[in-house]
C-alpha cells in the first residue's frame, strides 16, 4: 500500500495520504534516491506528493479540490477580505498537449497487452505499467490555470484550496466566467516588494 511505501522510506515523518489501491510492488535499487522512488509512486497513483512542514502528503488534485477552501480571493473588489494584486493566465496548454499527453501502453503476464482509456487519439508510449488504472493515472497532469500576487501570508502554502472571484467592471458581465473559482496551490512563493510583503500563487486544476 502507499502507506507502507512512505513508511518505509520516511519512517520519522506523518503522513497525510488518501486513499489508494493496494497490490502493487515497489522497489528501491541500489543508489537510487528514495525521492524518485516516491515520484514513481505518486505518479502510477494519479496523485500528487509533496513535504510539508514535518508531514508528507500524498493526494489526487481531484480529492484536494473537495476540500473546502479557508480563503476567498477577490479580484477588482476593493471591500474583500482578501484580494488579488494583478494576475496573468499561463499559456501552456498546447506545450503540454504537445509533450506530455499520450496514449500510454503496458504488458500483463495475464491479459497481454494493454491500452490505456484516456488520450487514445494522442502518440503512444510503452512503459512497465501493467494494470489499465496505473496506465490512465500517467496521463493525470496538473495544469497551471492562473497566477496571480496577493498580500503575504504564511497560510498560503502548497496542496491547500482557495476559491476565487473574477469580478469586471462591467454592467453586462460582472464576473469573467474564463477564470477558475477553485484552484489548488501548486506553488507559493513569499516575497517582499517596495517594503511590501506579498505572496505568488500558481494555481493548479487537473487535466
Amino acid at each position: 500500500s502507499v502507506p507502507a511505501v512512505v513508511r518505509r522510506l520516511m519512517p520519522e515523518v506523518a503522513q497525510n495520504i488518501g486513499k489508494f489501491p493496494s497490490g502493487r510492488d515497489y522497489h528501491l535499487l541500489p543508489g537510487e534516491r528514495p525521492s524518485k522512488l516516491l515520484r514513481q509512486v505518486a505518479r502510477e497513483m494519479g496523485a500528487k506528493v509533496f513535504y510539508q512542514r514535518n508531514t508528507i502528503f500524498v493526494q489526487t488534485l481531484s480529492e484536494m479540490l473537495k476540500v473546502e477552501s479557508p480563503f476567498t480571493y477577490a479580484y477588482e473588489n476593493r471591500q474583500a477580505d482578501y484580494r488579488i494584486i494583478h494576475y496573468s493566465r499561463p499559456n501552456v496548454d498546447y506545450l503540454i498537449e504537445d509533450a506530455l499527453l499520450r496514449n500510454y501502453r503496458g504488458w500483463n503476464m495475464v491479459d497481454g497487452l494493454l491500452n490505456a482509456s484516456r488520450h487514445q487519439d494522442t502518440p503512444a508510449c510503452f512503459v512497465s505499467g501493467d494494470t489499465i488504472s496505473v496506465l490512465d493515472n500517467l496521463s493525470v497532469l496538473s495544469v497551471p490555470e492562473v497566477d496571480f500576487v496577493v498580500s503575504g501570508s504564511g497560510s498560503l502554502r502548497p496542496g491547500i484550496t482557495l476559491d476565487l472571484e473574477w469580478n469586471l467592471n462591467r454592467r453586462d458581465a460582472p464576473l469573467d466566467e474564463s477564470l477558475p473559482t477553485k484552484i489548488v496551490i501548486g506553488t507559493s512563493s513569499h516575497f517582499y516588494s517596495a517594503q511590501k510583503y506579498l505572496t505568488r500563487i500558481k494555481g493548479v486544476l487537473p487535466l
